[in-house]
């Protein structure tokens, strides 16, 4: 691999972890349009999945810490029993 495509894979993931910081996702909509200029398209998607399950399991700590269980509970409990419901209907 070339200096230059080091540096372009460099670049695309330097931004994908800007953009991501800032809004919480969006690591492969930003890194995957510099990727391909480096990449042939199915490494460039390969490398944006790897990226994207870092960088959110890099933030499940985080999350996990200010989860309040009972209030959440009320909301998950009652769409275990409808998400198969309305997969069934659809």
């Amino acid at each position: 691999m070339s200096l230059e495509a080091i540096a372009i894979i460099s670049l695309g993931a330097l931004l994908g972890g800007f953009v991501n910081g800032l809004t919480g996702f969006g690591t492969g909509l930003t890194a995957l349009g510099i990727w391909l200029y480096a990449l042939p398209p199915a490494s460039a998607a390969t490398l944006v999945m790897a990226t994207s399950v870092a960088a959110q399991i890099q933030m499940l700590p985080n999350l996990l810490a200010h989860i309040d269980t009972p209030r959440t509970a009320r909301f998950v409990l009652p769409g275990l029993l409808a998400v198969p419901l309305g997969t069934a209907a659809l």
